[in-house]
């Protein structure tokens, strides 16, 4: 199908997920990532062979090897991968920068798109699933490492009830907050409790294509 179950069109959201993977290939470490988790690609092989996008085609075959054995699926890239499809980078396609007002209000910008060696990224909001109180976070890559990082989750925290640990509330990320110290800020379950927006809201969004900010 063109759309994904949430209605989304499968174009829209795989710009999204290049936008929010960082060379030399790992997602954005907001809400529940594991450190350094390279992005799951079946669903931009089969974007590629659909929209016939050189783009998606591109950011599969990058990335492709670094794709976790756990997290993909060989036989279904196998039949959908179409070589055909001539891959080209995002530069010149894409813009450098971006904002999403939905998709957890991520923003990233960078110099380039080959070697890039500057990369901003925020989250302004907060995803529904595996989501963490990190709205306002902001994190800095340069030359592939991680400059302003992140604690994302970390193993070994008690699952039977993960909402008190403490990288589930705001002072487990590196934001600023305002409340009780004892309690972290906001916690996951005080935020759904207000049923009102989500997070922070992304409120003006400005870049320079020159410079890549």
């Amino acid at each position: 199908s063109e759309r994904c179950l949430t209605g989304i069109p499968l174009a829209k959201y795989l710009e999204w997920y290049i936008h929010a993977t960082l060379p030399p290939g790992r997602i954005v470490g907001f809400g529940d990532p594991g450190v350094d988790m390279p992005p799951v690609l079946t669903s931009a092989v089969a974007g590629a062979a659909l929209y016939r996008n050189p783009v998606f085609q591109w950011f599969y075959e990058k990335y492709a090897d670094k794709a976790l054995p756990s997290h993909r699926n060989l036989s279904l890239e196998t039949i959908l991968y179409d070589p055909t499809v001539k891959a080209h980078s995002p530069e010149g396609i894409l813009p450098r920068g971006r904002a999403y007002r939905e998709f957890a209000g991520i923003v990233t910008s960078r110099n380039r798109w080959i070697d890039s060696d500057s990369i901003v990224y925020a989250k302004c909001g907060c995803e529904l699933n595996h989501g963490h109180a990190d709205w306002g976070q902001l994190c800095i890559d340069g030359s592939n490492e991680r400059l302003v990082v992140d604690l994302r989750s970390t193993p070994g925290y008690p699952r039977a009830d993960p909402h008190k640990y403490y990288n589930y509330q705001q002072w487990g990320h590196n934001v600023f907050f305002v409340g009780d110290p004892d309690l972290g800020g906001t916690s996951i379950p005080a935020r759904d409790l207000r049923k009102a927006g989500c997070g922070g809201r992304l409120s003006e969004s400005r870049f320079d294509e020159t410079l890549g900010s």
